[in-house]
């Protein structure tokens, strides 16, 4: 005769295989049975526990915990299966050893079966490795042994509450870790949590390891809150380009710094941005060389791209493709002029793969400023995968769209000067149009828009309001020239308080549908009389950058100033570059 309990659970799994087939709301009932079945799931059969066990061992489970009364064991914690009720004395005596994470029990009948327990952090086997390559302090490695397979989650305690912790977990189970440790706190004990998960993701273990950190060296910025997220985000790290030292940092949504690097080559650093494949790059300048370094975010160099003797000074901008090759602006070695070159990198071979000479494509107008030899000045270059084009920033001549073959196919600029190429310029019917003067930054967003910093270096030749703003443009393309409108823009009714001249960028987060607009250049003053009387120089004000996150409907997100008195041969230009907002997992 079979046990009735055992029909009752046959029972109430019928019920629940009912109701999950055919509704989706009763959740709670469900819930409740699965409790009223654990609550049941007595064992009085030799064979049903060994089978109960067999099966546990082999999905990788442990027992959690054994439960003894009077002597005797009359129960098991199973880690995914939950407390079983064992009747009839069936386990006679059994043996723990916690180091090693192992339990032996003896059955009734003088067999025996080992497997997995849950036991002591001794077993688990953490070495970290502090700033393992000597060139990022506040990152770090840890090697994991455990005692049977599994994975981890990470959490760096944060500072500021929970949205200040940096958390990640690994996906593969196995028994050895290679663990990146990043978003550690300068100067401080670190906490740091390294949580045992079973191949199911259930938590078996949390070990608390302390991470000592250095001091911040000379040469960091000081950070302001304008206003807070009001969302949930967590490892949320802003990615800066400080210019006056080059120490490339990621500081939180708190203003706390949670990684920098002194380790990475000396100097400028153009474009430095995160790889698609997570590692740090950016281009480096200067006259006889000309190179695209890639580094591990915890700093080991992993390659140097290196296209010098035909061509030197990895200028302005790095545009990693969707292929992984680059496109650069360069200048070709030996020539009069600079700054008027793009070339394409092949990423695994390293060789030059397309060449873009501007000064075959466009004309050299001096209309902006006049300076012979950096006429157009390219401060950013992207790839255009819809017709396997190339759009070009060129401070001193306005953005155009090149074909992969060197062919004009537009210029987006003031109108004035433009003899000969007037069936390039994008016209509009708008007679207010407010046109890009000194831009940077330009990017196609997933409606086909062309989103861009306009600097407003110059506008009006000197004559307008002095004012930045991100702003996004449709283009409607002939097959030379266009229409282009403005649907979007940020920036101008902040006047001169956000008025950038040089330098800055703007993303689109298609995640939320925000902008990031980076006004880098705060502390410039640009007084613009003719083109050849351009008078730029640095202020003394503390605040000297912001980054500002709004929504589609220009609402302020979030917004930090970075505030610096650092100067640079005693000239005060401390500036951000460019910045990006990303997720250090």
């Amino acid at each position: 005769m079979k046990d009735f309990r055992f029909l009752k659970v046959k029972f109430f799994l019928s019920i629940i295989l009912f109701v999950s087939c055919n509704s989706e709301d009763f959740s709670d009932e469900i819930d409740s049975l699965n409790e009223e079945v654990k609550e049941i799931k007595n064992v009085n059969n030799l064979l049903e526990l060994k089978n109960l066990l067999l099966e546990a061992k082999i999905n990788g489970e442990l027992v959690k915990n054994i439960i003894v009364d009077e002597g005797s064991v009359v129960g098991l914690d199973l880690e995914s299966q939950g407390e079983i009720k064992i009747e009839n004395n069936l386990v006679v005596e059994f043996e723990t050893n916690l180091d090693e994470w192992y339990v032996s029990f003896l059955f009734n009948d003088s067999s025996s079966l080992g497997m997995a327990f849950l036991g002591s952090e001794v077993g688990i086997n953490i070495n970290v490795n502090l700033n393992p390559f000597n060139s990022a302090p506040l990152a770090a490695q840890a090697s994991i042994e455990t005692p049977l397979n599994g994975m981890f989650r990470i959490r760096i305690v944060g500072q500021d509450g929970e949205f200040s912790d940096i958390v990640t977990s690994t996906t593969e189970v196995k028994t050895k870790h290679e663990l990146d440790i990043l978003g550690l706190y300068a100067g401080f004990e670190n906490i740091v949590e390294f949580t045992f998960l079973s191949p199911k993701g259930d938590e078996r273990l949390t070990v608390v390891r302390m991470i000592n950190t250095d001091s911040l060296p000379d040469g960091f910025p000081e950070f302001e809150i304008v206003r807070q997220y009001e969302t949930e985000e967590k490892n949320v790290v802003f990615l800066v380009n400080f210019r006056p030292t080059g120490i490339p940092f990621m500081v939180d949504r708190f203003g706390k710094i949670r990684w920098y690097s002194t380790g990475f080559s000396e100097g400028a650093k153009y474009a430095l941005q995160r790889f698609k494949n997570g590692n740090m790059g950016f281009g480096k300048g200067g006259n006889g060389q000309g190179s695209i370094f890639e580094y591990s975010i915890t700093g080991e160099l992993i390659k140097e791209y290196s296209f010098y003797p035909e061509f030197e000074n990895a200028h302005h901008d790095v545009y990693e493709m969707s292929n992984g090759n680059f496109i650069v602006p360069v200048n070709k070695v030996g020539e009069p002029t600079v700054e008027d070159y793009v070339i394409e990198l092949d990423r695994n071979s390293g060789a030059t793969t397309n060449v873009w000479d501007l000064n075959l494509i466009l004309p050299k107008r001096d209309t902006l400023w006049n300076n012979p030899v950096d006429w157009v000045h390219v401060n950013a270059v992207i790839h255009d995968e819809r017709d396997n084009s190339i759009i070009v920033s060129g401070q001193r001549q306005g953005l155009f769209k090149v074909s992969w073959d060197n062919q004009l196919i537009w210029i987006m600029a003031p109108p004035y000067d433009w003899e000969g190429y007037e069936d390039y310029l994008l016209t509009s019917s708008d007679e207010n149009m407010e046109w890009n003067w000194g831009q940077h930054a330009p990017l196609i967003t997933p409606k086909g828009n062309l989103l861009f910093f306009d600097n407003g270096f110059g506008r009006g030749f000197g004559t307008s309001a002095k004012f930045s703003r991100a702003v996004e443009m449709q283009i409607d393309e002939n097959e030379i020239g266009g229409t282009v409108k403005t649907i979007w823009e940020y920036g101008k009714d902040r006047g001169e308080a956000f008025y950038s001249p040089i330098i800055s960028d703007v993303d689109y987060l298609e995640e939320s549908d925000t902008r990031l607009i980076i006004a880098g250049s705060l502390g410039f003053n640009h007084e613009y009389i003719d083109k050849d009387n351009i008078n730029n120089s640095w202020s003394n004000d503390f605040l000297r950058s912001k980054i500002v996150e709004v929504d589609a409907n220009q609402n302020v997100l979030f917004e930090l100033n970075i505030n610096s008195d650092i100067t640079n041969n005693g000239v005060p230009n401390s500036s951000v570059y460019r910045a990006e907002k990303l997720k250090l997992y």
